[in-house]
């Protein structure tokens, strides 16, 4: 529809569910714990070179209020046998609890997992809450080996706009 001037209605106006991706990139994750240790490869893939113990990451997430999360899915190159594991989580403001929308792990090889969601979560409420992605880098096999990257996240959602 094109229309130019005003539009009056009487009555309401409903708006189509529609659906939209939010990608999260590997140079969006910063470090829990300070580390030398770890890499971002020009904000394309993230990494862990430890051999001693794994690394925990946060991204933020700014989802529209009222979106519903319908998929979380992670891109990953794993060399070896260690996994990613991510979580899209919830805080109160100022809260230290959080509730997880999604959670899941990476498998051996490359390509993209999908998040298993906690359906009471799905609802995004930016009123009196925050998001965040958690992730958990696996430590490398020992010094030789390559490390196990994340690429992106990709969040899907739905929402009823106009």
């Amino acid at each position: 529809m094109n229309v130019t001037g005003d539009i009056v209605a009487s009555g309401s106006i409903q708006f189509q569910e529609t659906t939209a991706r939010l990608s999260i990139p590997a140079a969006a994750f910063e470090v829990t714990s300070p580390s030398s240790a770890y890499y971002v490869n020009n904000g394309f893939d993230l990494g862990n070179q430890r051999t001693d113990q794994n690394e925990n990451f946060v991204a933020p997430v700014y989802l529209p209020d009222g979106a519903k999360v319908s998929k979380v899915t992670m891109y990953y190159n794993s060399q070896n046998s260690e996994q990613i594991s991510l979580s899209l989580a919830r805080s109160p403001h100022g809260g230290a609890t959080s509730e997880t929308i999604a959670t899941g792990s990476s498998q051996s090889g490359s390509g993209g997992t999908e998040l298993t969601l906690d359906t009471d979560y799905t609802t995004i409420s930016n009123e009196n809450n925050s998001h965040r992605i958690f992730a958990t880098m696996p430590k490398k096999n020992d010094a030789g080996s390559s490390a196990t990257l994340l690429y992106e996240v990709v969040i899907e959602y739905t929402r009823i706009a106009p």
